[in-house]
């Protein structure tokens, strides 16, 4: 058993697993449970946008896996500006006229 803890408005959930379940599948359990769409957030993990094809044994560093837990921050996608998916830097804003 693992758990991946959420950090979301200054707000952390923890979400259970195992080793073996897809970040996908989980991040999806954490969507639901804050009531909100998985395609309006991201994941950022180890200063890196979380690959939502891993598992977490794929996923988490030697130190995570380990303990058995994964520290990981998320953030609403502002529909106005687009994120690097590799440093979340904001690369450019959209104004609409």
């Amino acid at each position: 058993m693992a758990l991946v803890i959420f950090m979301f408005k200054g707000i952390k959930t923890i979400i259970q697993c195992l080793k073996e379940d897809k970040m996908e599948n989980i991040c999806k359990k954490f969507s639901t449970k804050i009531d909100q769409d998985i395609n309006s957030l991201y994941f950022i993990y180890n200063r890196t946008q979380i690959n939502l094809k891993l598992s977490f044994e794929q996923q988490a560093n030697y130190l995570d896996k380990e303990s058995n837990i994964m520290n990981v921050l998320v953030d609403k996608i502002d529909q106005d500006k687009i994120i690097c998916p590799k440093c979340g830097e904001n690369l450019i804003l959209i104004r609409n006229y």
